[in-house]
Order: C-alpha cells, then sequence, then structure tokens
C-alpha cells in the first residue's frame, strides 16, 4: 500500500473526519463555558544540590544522577501526604479563626448536612492546631479525626482537592524547585505556595535531624564497642606479661643469649686451665720418679699449712660466687686473684723459698709442694667447670621457653594492633558524622515567595476547544490508517497482480445488485449515474478482452463463492448480445445455480440426468429474457461434473451445436471448496478466474490460482471484481 491509497482512503471517509473533529469542539465549547478563571501564585525553593557554596567535608565531586534523584526526592516529599496534610490543617485552621476572612465559604446546602452540624468548630481548630504544632496526622480510625477529614473535603483542603491544582517541578536545568498552585482565590494561592514551603522546611528539617542524630549516635556506639574491645586486648597482654614475669621477652632472650656466649666462652678457658693443670702435674710426677730417694722435700709447717687450706676455700667459695653471678662482677674476680696470688706466697714460705729463678733450684719438697699447688688449681678448675656447664644447662632451658612466650606475646601484640586501628577506623567515621551534622544541615531555602496574583489566567477556552478539535482529526485519521493497514483485502488491481503470473484481464467496480438490472444497463444513454456508467465501460474492456483470446467456450470460475461470477457471466452476455452475438449461459454451479434462477432457466442438468438422455438435454435449451442469449440451467445439489455426465459424453455433444452459437458461458463452483471447475477445466476452450477485491488472498486461493496458470493457453486471464471506485485507478 503507498501513500496515495492512504489519501484516497481519507478522503472517501471525510464525512467522518469533518464530522468528529466538529462534534468534539462544539463538546469542547459547551463544556468549558463554567471553567472558572483561576489566580496563580508561585514561589520557589532553593536546593543547594548543583552549586558547591557549602562546607565540603570530602572531596566527593557532583554526580548528576544523584542530584536528579535528590530532586525527585525533594518533589515526592513537597506532595506527599505528610506535608500537604499539614497545609490542610493551616488551611482549615485559618478559615475557622473568628474575625479573619476566610479564603473559601461553603455552600449553603453543605452547611446542612449532618458533618457540619455536628462538628464542633472551635474543638476542631484546637485538635488541628495540636495535630500541627507535632506533624501528626489525622486518622480515620479515629471517629473525632474522621469528621474533620469529610470536614476538609466539604472545605476542598483534603490532600486529593489540593494536590489537583498544585503543581511541583524542577525548573529544567537550574537549582530551583517551582511550585505552583490555582484557586479562585489570590490570596489563598500565595498562602497556599509560602505555607506549603514553610510546611515542608519544617518536615524536612525534623527528618534530617533525626536521621543525622540516628547515624552520629549510631557511630558513637560503633566507637564505644570498639574503645571496649581495645582494652579487653590491652588487658590480656597485660596479664600475660605478669603472668610469665616479662616486661621484654625479645630483650630478657637477647640477654640469656649473651650469657650464654659469655659462659661458654668461660667454660673453655676453665676447661684449657684444668687441661693445662694436669700436664703440668704429670710432669711434675716424672721428675720426681727421677730424683734420687735421698733428697727429700721439707715439711711445711703446720701454721703454713692452715692458711693454705684457709686460702683454698676462700678461692674456692668467692669462684662459686662468681660465677652464680653471672661472672662479670670485675670487683669480686680482682679479690679471687689477689687470694690466689696470697696462696703462691704461703705455698713458696712452705718451701722455704722466697723466689725461684728456675726448675735447678726446686728440691724434691719444691717439686712436691708445687704438685699440691697444681692439684689445688685443678680442683679449683673443676670445680668452675662444674659449675659453668650447670648455668650453661639452665640458661639454654630458658632460652627455650622464651620461643613460646614470644609466640603467645606477638599474637597478642597483633590482636591489640588490630583493634587499635579498628578503634580508629571507627572514631574518625564518628567525627565525620559528627562535622556533617554541624557544617552541613540542608541547604533547602525559600529564594521567592508566593504573591496574591493581580488578574486571573486565561482560561484557555479557545485553546482547549482547537486542541480537542486537532486531537480528535488526528486521532480519526490514525484509526482510518490503521484500520485500511490491518485490513489485508485485495482491494486495488495493482495489491492483485502481486499474486499472479497471468494477466488481468479486466476489473469491475461493485455494483449494487437492486440496481442492477440489465436492460436499463445497457440502453440508459444518459450517463447519471456514475456507478452504473463505470461499470458498463469496464465490461466492454472486458468483452474485448475476450473477443481478441479466440475462444469460443469459457468456463467462468473463482476461488471462492461470492466472486461476482453470476453478475459478470450475465453482463458481458448482454453486451456480447448487443453486438448481434449469440451466446449459450450453462449452469453448471451445482453448488449455487442463481444463474438458472435468475434467467429462468430449467434445472435439467442434475442427478436425474442419465446417458440416455443427454441427448435430449440439447433440446432443452430455451431462450432467456435477453435477446440472443441462451440458458441452461441445473438443479442445486450435493454432486459434481463427472457424477452427472459418464464419461462426459455431454461435452462431446456441446461441440455439435457450437456452431449455433457464438460464445458458450459456463460457471463452475468455487474451486477452494468444490472440484467442479478442475473436472470442466480440461473440456473447455478457455478459463476466466473472477476474484473479489474485498476478499484476502489466503493459501487455499493461491493454490487454485496456481492450479489455472497450469493450465496454459486455455487460462485466458483474471478480472478482478467489486472494486470501490477510488481503487479503481
Amino acid at each position: 500500500m503507498d501513500i496515495v491509497y492512504f489519501i484516497k482512503a481519507l478522503v472517501k471517509r471525510k464525512w467522518i473526519l469533518i464530522g468528529i473533529p466538529t462534534i468534539a469542539i462544539v463538546c469542547a465549547l459547551v463544556f468549558t463555558k463554567d471553567f472558572k478563571r483561576l489566580y496563580k501564585s508561585t514561589a520557589q525553593l532553593s536546593t543547594g544540590f548543583t552549586v558547591n557554596e557549602q562546607v565540603k567535608l570530602t572531596d566527593e565531586r557532583f554526580n548528576v544522577y544523584e542530584a536528579d534523584i535528590k530532586f525527585s526526592n525533594v518533589i515526592e516529599t513537597l506532595i506527599s501526604t505528610k506535608v500537604i496534610g499539614l497545609l490542610s490543617y493551616k488551611l482549615m485552621i485559618h478559615d475557622l479563626e473568628q474575625g479573619v476572612l476566610p479564603f473559601r465559604q461553603i455552600e449553603d446546602q453543605d452547611k446542612k448536612t449532618e458533618i457540619y452540624n455536628k462538628i464542633d468548630l472551635d474543638e476542631t481548630r484546637v485538635i488541628l492546631q495540636n495535630h500541627l504544632d507535632s506533624m501528626r496526622l489525622l486518622t480515620s480510625f479515629n471517629t473525632e479525626e474522621k469528621e474533620i477529614l469529610e470536614l476538609l473535603k466539604l472545605y476542598r483542603y483534603n490532600h486529593a482537592s489540593i494536590s489537583e491544582m498544585l503543581f511541583v517541578n524542577r525548573v529544567k536545568r537550574t537549582d530551583y524547585i517551582e511550585i505552583q498552585f490555582f484557586s479562585e482565590n489570590p490570596e489563598l494561592s500565595a498562602f497556599v505556595v509560602n505555607n506549603l514551603c514553610y510546611e515542608f522546611l519544617r518536615y524536612y528539617k525534623s527528618l534530617w535531624s533525626e536521621r543525622s542524630n540516628e547515624t552520629v549516635q549510631t557511630f558513637a556506639n560503633l566507637v564505644e564497642q570498639k574503645r571496649r574491645e581495645l582494652n579487653e586486648k590491652e588487658e590480656a597482654l597485660r596479664a600475660f606479661k605478669s603472668s610469665q614475669g616479662v616486661l621484654n621477652v625479645e630483650a630478657e632472650s637477647t640477654s640469656q643469649i649473651e650469657q650464654i656466649a659469655n659462659y661458654e666462652s668461660s667454660l673453655s678457658e676453665a676447661r684449657r686451665n684444668s687441661q693445662a693443670l694436669l700436664l703440668s702435674i704429670e710432669d711434675i710426677n716424672n721428675r720426681l720418679g727421677n730424683l734420687s730417694s735421698g733428697n727429700r722435700g721439707l715439711l711445711a709447717s703446720s701454721s703454713t699449712n692452715s692458711d693454705i687450706l684457709t686460702l683454698r676455700e676462700q678461692i674456692n667459695a668467692l669462684n662459686k660466687e662468681y660465677i652464680s653471678e653471672g661472672a662479670e662482677d670485675q670487683q669480686l674476680l680482682e679479690r679471687i686473684n689477689n687470694l690466689r696470688n696470697q696462696l703462691y706466697a704461703k705455698l713458696e714460705e712452705a718451701n722455704g723459698y722466697t723466689t725461684f729463678d728456675g726448675e735447678e733450684q726446686l728440691s724434691k719438697a719444691d717439686l712436691i709442694n708445687k704438685k699440691r699447688n697444681l692439684e689445688t688449681e685443678l680442683a679449683i678448675s673443676r670445680d668452675n667447670v662444674r659449675a659453668l656447664e650447670s648455668k650453661l644447662l639452665d640458661l639454654r632451658s630458658s632460652v627455650g621457653s622464651y620461643a613460646s612466650k614470644e609466640a603467645r606475646v606477638a599474637t597478642l601484640e597483633r590482636d591489640l594492633a588490630l583493634a587499635s586501628q579498628e578503634y580508629l577506623g571507627a572514631q574518625e567515621k564518628y567525627n565525620t558524622a559528627l562535622n556533617v551534622n554541624l557544617a552541613s544541615n540542608h541547604n533547602i531555602r525559600q529564594t521567592l515567595e508566593g504573591q496574591p496574583a493581580v488578574e486571573p489566567e486565561s482560561s484557555k477556552r479557545l485553546i482547549t476547544t482547537a486542541l480537542s478539535g486537532v486531537t480528535s482529526f488526528i486521532l480519526c485519521v490514525m484509526i482510518v490508517i490503521f484500520l485500511e493497514y490491518i485490513d489485508v483485502s485485495v482491494k486495488t488491481p495493482a495489491n492483485f497482480k502481486k499474486f499472479l503470473k497471468s494477466d488481468v484481464i479486466g476489473v469491475t467496480n461493485k455494483l449494487n445488485q437492486k440496481d442492477l438490472n440489465l436492460e436499463n444497463l445497457f440502453n440508459d444513454k444518459s450517463r447519471k449515474n456514475e456507478n452504473k456508467d463505470l461499470f458498463r465501460d469496464l465490461i466492454r474492456k472486458v468483452r474485448f478482452e475476450i473477443e481478441n483470446s479466440g475462444k469460443k467456450v469459457i468456463l467462468f470460475t473463482s476461488t471462492s463463492p461470492g466472486a461476482g461470477k453470476t453478475t459478470i457471466i450475465k453482463t458481458l452476455a448482454q453486451t456480447l448480445s448487443i453486438g448481434k452475438k449469440r451466446v449459450l449461459i450453462i449452469d453448471t454451479n451445482f453448488s449455487n445455480n442463481s444463474l438458472t434462477r435468475d434467467m429462468e432457466g430449467r434445472p435439467v442438468l442434475g442427478t436425474r440426468s442419465s446417458e440416455v438422455d443427454l441427448v435430449k438435454l440439447i433440446e432443452l435449451i430455451r431462450p432467456s429474457h435477453l435477446q440472443n442469449i441462451d440458458i441452461l440451467g441445473c438443479d442445486q445439489g450435493d454432486f459434481s461434473p463427472s457424477e452427472i455426465f459418464p464419461e462426459l459424453n455431454f461435452f462431446s455433444r456441446l461441440k455439435d451445436i457450437s456452431s449455433q452459437y457464438d460464445y458458450i458461458f459456463l460457471e463452475g463452483a468455487a474451486m477452494n471448496q468444490f472440484t467442479d471447475s478442475k473436472e470442466l477445466a480440461q473440456y473447455v476452450e478457455g478459463i476466466v478466474l473472477i476474484f473479489s477485491a474485498d476478499k484476502v488472498i489466503k493459501a487455499w486461493d493461491k493454490e487454485s490460482i496456481s492450479f489455472l496458470e497450469k493450465q496454459g493457453s486455455r487460462f485466458i486471464g483474471s478480472i478482478l471484481n467489486k472494486i470501490n471506485i477510488e481503487n479503481i485507478n
């Protein structure tokens, strides 16, 4: 379908397209005649969502999406039941005040209602004021408050009435929110927008404060919890160190390792000293064995021996004390060395010598005394070695226990560090929330107060009327186009040709059957009826194609019933008869013998026909009421040509009489439902398909058309019938 087709469809329905918009305009004028001219008042709020004037506590950048969400939240809060409810209470209180001109007066009929007469206005004002101060809404569960809600409805101060004339929106690409209200009273309009801003800011501040306090309190609780956890970790570490008797495990462990190194060095030196003493004693024993038996040493006096024994005991005692204290006391070491020197002196004194310069001065007694001295030193050295080994064993065992202590201390210190970090993080969040609560608050301000309008707004009656007409016209156009678009019937010759490989030999327009009078159709030369005149001209074009086809015996068929075969055959025969052509019409449409009925033919073809009677059937052809046109009728029933014409000898007999006629037209049944036309197709010279333009080409139709196109030269072409005049071209 092209645009020209749609334009023709619109032109065809021009009266609908003119009538409906006209009715809409008239209705709009009637409905808007009582429109009241309203007064508008406007207020503005600055949100601060898109500016950076406030104190910034973070490096957060401006986010357009978040700003849009904030604007939407504020607008929804402005028109919420809570804010508008508080505004309605304020309006009602104003109108109930004594000595104040009310914004609205209720109608006399409303004053007669039960609610108005029953309610106490003074008590109502008090209740509304209490709810306004506490920012609480009335509830319908309370009988008294429910009556107040009904009173608000009478005054048109309820939520629905206010919202109907209230318009809140963001001024495009700005930081402002615009509030507009329309009413019959300019003072009322200004009062509504200004007090709506006031109640919104009051409610928004309380809501903001409540949320901020909740946030601060949440972080305060978190800080307190983290502080308790930190104290628990510190106490656990202190208790462990106290129970183990350590202050610094790492320092004490390092000190123990250093002591072990010192003791190991002292033990090595003591072992070397003991080994040297053993060698010296062995050397003295060897020398004593070499001395003569006459040499005898001198015996030490008893006092000297007593001193020697005393000195040895002192040296042993001091040596044990020096080792037990860690072998680090230098004064004690000096005392031990002095006692050793005294011991050496006593040993020399016991031998009777004060000094000796070499071995040649030593006597046997000297060697014996020296051996004793060496044995004494060896005993002292061995005691020193045993003491050092015992101390080393204790130190090594204590160092092993420090490893497990150090691991436990490390775990406790790590838990303490983590708890300290969490505490500092919670403290930081708490400080941030506190700073935001103190510094940010909210930046919404009323920047424009609503003023009472001097003049009312235009009623826009003319615009509304024009808009209703234009809208109804566009709607009608869209409906017409939509209906034409979903209508998939053929409609036009161009659409029909898309489904055919063969030619379209003619088209005919739709004709009212009541006006179809064949004699008047072709005898009336006045050309006053455009529809009839066009049909007559188009039939003549079809006649021309039939005459040029060279076919004499022609079968007219269709794919579905109601295509108009009977009309085409009758009018085509009529136009041929006018040209002095003799036409025989044979009705073989056993499903609908309309030709037999219309042309008053005798129903001789049917179930009672027999092979014997076939020859005589030709004699039953009778003339119709139209000149030069004869008719051979048939019965209507459920049978086909092959069933009533055995071996189809009828058609061989038909050839015998064909010389008496110029054309023989046969009407076949619809091909989609019956096989009649297919059975007759092989016995005729030509076939013409008649298709109705108001039908849809379906799969059955395509199958039937394909059968006809396979008949080759016998298929003369198609006639598209019942086309609307506007679709002919």
